[in-house]
């Protein structure tokens, strides 16, 4: 068989072998292992030091030689948290852990102030990976801006922006190492819409058991057409007869 990494290239230096037993061989430099196995049903083991372990189940009846298919790794964030994985690179998403604010009304929201949102997605349907965190209770929101006021201030005209959520994303979760779960995928239903989004774990609706903290991303619009520029003109050469040139200058 061949074990490679996510962008396809060869994997070498990983150990294979089979659940529940100490023996085992290394990919070479080409990624490629070759084992021997006792017909019957197989369980094959993938481990490599900063990579997802995987597995590969394989039937076989008689002795014969397997070519197994392709096991794919992919490669671990350095710590916990959730990411966006864009040119196969890990971008950590910012962390801000909401609080309790009075909007109009006298309601009570969770918000996170309105700082700069460092991560940005390069397209519409970014790949989220959650690394170390808990499965259940996940949910990813869009936000808005929202004016709200503190919930001990006396002066009702003082208000700052916060994040807020404004409505649900529906998402499915796929687990990249089953059934380690240790690094799970947010699939979309659908392309997102410009604006700005947050994964958390009920911490906008001051459920902080599981994680106190909103992580933050921004999907960008659609570039901005810039208006043409029109062309240099002279009055005089325009006030009497044709102008000069082959009329190439009108605008760029």
């Amino acid at each position: 068989g061949e074990v490679v990494d996510v962008k396809g290239e060869a994997l070498p230096g990983v150990a294979v072998g089979f659940t529940g037993e100490a023996k085992h061989v290394t990919t070479d430099g080409r990624g490629r292992y070759s084992i021997a196995f006792e017909p019957g049903r197989l369980q094959l083991e993938f481990i490599k030091t900063g990579y997802t372990p995987a597995r590969l189940d394989i039937a076989v009846e008689q002795a014969r030689r397997v070519n197994a298919r392709r096991v794919v790794l992919w490669h671990l964030p350095l710590s916990k948290g959730v990411y966006l994985l864009q040119d196969y690179r890990y971008h950590q998403l910012p962390a801000v852990e909401p609080v309790a604010y009075r909007a109009s009304g006298q309601t009570l929201v969770y918000g996170a102030k309105r700082n700069t949102i460092e991560a940005e997605a390069q397209s519409a349907e970014p790949l989220i990976l959650c690394y170390k965190m808990p499965r259940y209770d996940i949910e990813l929101c869009r936000m808005q801006q929202q004016e709200v006021g503190l919930v001990e201030a006396k002066d009702d005209s003082y208000t700052l922006g916060v994040w807020t959520r404004e409505s649900d994303v529906h998402i499915e979760l796929d687990s990249i190492d089953a059934p380690h779960d240790t690094l799970l995928a947010l699939r979309l239903a659908g392309p997102l819409e410009p604006g700005v989004y947050g994964v958390h774990w009920g911490a906008l609706d001051n459920y902080k058991d599981t994680d106190p903290r909103v992580f933050l991303f921004r999907v960008p619009g659609p570039p901005e057409e810039q208006p043409e520029e029109a062309g240099e003109t002279e009055p005089e050469a325009q006030s009497e007869g044709e102008p000069e040139g082959d009329g190439s200058e009108g605008s760029d």
